[in-house]
């Protein structure tokens, strides 16, 4: 199943300004700290399955 339109878009806006999630959140009433920059990271979860399986094993 390809990305939609919509969800592409979604995820330019976060590229542009990663301070949006905090609004985001805020919106349906979830509190986030204060800060004073918001960036982004890796967003790369290729590997999402080797790094459940060592949270389990670690566990």
């Amino acid at each position: 199943m390809s990305p939609t339109l919509g969800h592409e878009y979604l995820i330019e806006f976060v590229r542009n300004r990663p301070s949006l999630v905090t609004t985001l959140l805020a919106e349906v009433g979830i509190a986030v700290p204060s800060f004073d920059q918001a960036r982004l990271g890796t967003c790369d979860f290729t590997d999402c399955q080797s790094a459940l399986s060592s949270a389990r094993r670690s566990a």
